[in-house]
């Protein structure tokens, strides 16, 4: 039975209403204390000097609010004779030795501990009569019944804990999640055979910049311009609030939303749980499977990783290797920059690779052997033509002018061409739709079911021819882009080709402006002999004896292949290149 609590009449009182987690606090878990506490200092008549509220587990050592909150039951100039909490847990749940000890700290002070439920007396001095006193002398008539409380408070906590994180730890280990959601991910709740249970789900505002990260990462740029793209479009941290200490409820401001940081992008790469993958202390650092999709494979994060963090399968089981030696039989081996050219006798691209010679030494070589004789040239002797025709390409002043007059004036025509056909696209749907709106007003006249059953086909016809018009128009003024900018592009690149297909450092970068140069990829001996099928810019280069009208001819003829290939090389140049003295463009450019 619950005892009446007393205090003097008008005494001073410290209450404590202390939550384990700022989760709690904010769930309301300290309404019922703050309520109890109010009830019994009106009643009593005494009055509340301080309530301290603050988010602290009881199971800690050092305590920073804690501590404070005893500091100032303790300053004398405060004067707080009581110091009320709702039971003994609230206090401590380190057991009895240290609830004593804060006891008979506080005491020595004046200051006496009450709770709700009346369990905590004051401490005596059974002696008293004798006129004596000693350590073992001092004792409370409840001093068992704390005593039980602290050390039940003290196992309390124990088990639970054990139970929560071992259910915990078991979970993880079956393939859910447990913690905030990293970038690119948000927290759900599922039902499932193991009860509600969380995992992650993809959150697209996010998940677009990381996986835009892996794709830049996985073509070979380097980390300062990932972070750099990344930013300019758009990715800020997430945002989380901040909460005063003493009152979680209350916040106070906001943080995150800020730009990425090269080592913020480093750390987020080595993040598993972007491919389907969880590896962390509750799996002893083994990879798992979770329960949800990542946001990419997990060949695109070892390609990503290279060789630092590597997730294999092996005998069914995930594994992860660290720090691996990268194989270099890859597609975009450095040591095989032009494997992309194609064998003359398959037509597949070539492969590269050192075998080991009768003289014991290792010599490089392209080769091929698919369903054919094996054929192999040196690698020094592949490059050295490659290298050979790529300088003979050589564009004068005068022809690139030329080509530009030529290109912007029947660009201006084609233009001209495709304004015209787009308004008559756009007339043709105000007559649909016209057509359409009739057709409906019809049908609100009649009760004729055959006839409306008729005039339904004939809207169905009408809004068929709609949508066509519609897609019509819009592919036309789709194809409304700004030709000097494409022009000012390709210029860059015939002027720069040394520079941009001989590029060992990013072979990405090369095999993707390599296809630029030709029609259709050639096989090795075409190019060692000068034969190649050249794309129509270089093609026009190398007919220097072309009249005017012929290579207007030639472009007019060719007109829709040409701005195809501007408007590719434009967005392949831009993903790999800075071109100075450009205007920005800042609609996308599409073929």
């Amino acid at each position: 039975m619950t005892k009446t609590i007393l205090f003097e009449k008008g005494a001073r009182v410290v209450t404590i209403v202390r939550v384990s987690t700022r989760k709690q606090a904010i769930q309301g878990d300290s309404k019922i204390q703050f309520k109890k506490f109010k009830s019994l200092i009106e009643k009593c008549e005494a009055k509340t000097v301080k309530t301290f509220f603050f988010a602290e587990s009881g199971r800690k050592k050092e305590r920073k609010q804690f501590n404070k909150i005893i500091d100032y039951c303790l300053d004398k100039k405060n004067r707080i004779a009581y110091l009320l909490i709702y039971d003994i847990s609230r206090l401590t749940r380190r057991g009895w030795d240290d609830y004593y000890k804060l006891k008979t700290l506080l005491e020595k002070a004046g200051v006496k501990i009450r709770d709700v439920f009346g369990k905590i007396q004051d401490t005596q001095n059974v002696f008293k009569d004798l006129g004596f006193e000693y350590e073992f002398t001092r004792e409370s008539s409840t001093e068992r019944q704390e005593m039980a409380e602290a050390n039940e408070a003290k196992f309390e906590s124990k088990k639970s804990l054990q139970r929560m994180i071992r259910a915990e730890i078991e979970y993880v280990n079956l393939g859910f999640w447990s913690r905030r959601a990293p970038y690119g991910f948000k927290n759900v709740k599922l039902d499932t055979e193991h009860g509600e249970r969380t995992v992650l789900e993809l959150y697209e505002p996010e998940a677009m910049h990381i996986k835009k990260m892996y794709s830049m990462k996985i073509q070979g740029y380097d980390d300062k311009k990932i972070v750099k793209e990344l930013n300019s479009r758009g990715l800020r941290t997430k945002v989380f609030k901040k909460r005063e200490r003493e009152n979680p409820k209350k916040i106070i401001g906001y943080g995150g939303n800020k730009k990425l940081s090269v080592k913020q992008m480093q750390r987020m790469i080595k993040n598993t749980a972007y491919c389907g993958v969880i590896c962390e202390k509750w799996t002893h650092y083994n990879p798992i499977k979770a329960m949800f999709k990542g946001l990419i494979t997990i060949n695109e994060f070892n390609v990503a990783n290279r060789g630092k963090i590597v997730i294999k399968k092996e005998n069914g089981e995930l594994k992860l290797l660290k720090n691996q030696k990268p194989r270099l039989r890859l597609s975009n081996n450095p040591l095989y920059p032009f494997k992309c050219l194609k064998c003359h006798i398959c037509g597949k691209p070539l492969l590269g690779s050192a075998s080991r010679s009768k003289s014991g030494k290792h010599i490089p070589r392209y080769h091929c052997s698919r369903n054919h004789k094996y054929w192999s040239v040196n690698k020094k002797e592949l490059e050295s033509n490659i290298y050979n025709f790529i300088h003979s390409l050589s564009f004068t002043d005068d022809y690139f002018k030329l080509f530009k007059k030529i290109v912007l004036n029947v660009w201006h025509q084609k233009q001209k061409e495709a304004v015209d056909e787009s308004l008559t696209y756009g007339q043709r749907v105000n007559e649909l739709r016209a057509e359409k709106k009739l057709l409906i007003d019809k049908i609100k006249s009649i009760d004729s079911k055959i006839v409306i059953n008729e005039l339904s086909k004939e809207i169905e016809r009408v809004n068929a021819e709609l949508n066509t018009a519609e897609d019509r128009r819009n592919v036309k003024e789709s194809r409304e882009h700004d030709i000097d900018i494409l022009l000012t592009y390709t210029k860059y690149f015939v002027e720069h080709l040394d520079e941009l297909l001989i590029s060992k450092d990013n072979p990405v970068q090369q095999t993707a402006l390599f296809e630029f140069l030709f029609e259709e990829m050639p096989s090795y001996k075409k190019v060692a002999n000068g034969t190649p099928n050249l794309s129509l810019v270089f093609k026009l280069n190398q007919q220097p004896a072309l009249s005017k009208s012929q290579i207007v001819n030639q472009v007019s003829l060719e007109w829709n292949p040409l701005i195809n290939y501007l408007v590719k090389l434009y967005n392949t140049l831009k993903r790999f290149v800075e071109i100075p003295n450009v205007k920005p463009v800042y609609l996308e450019i599409k073929a």
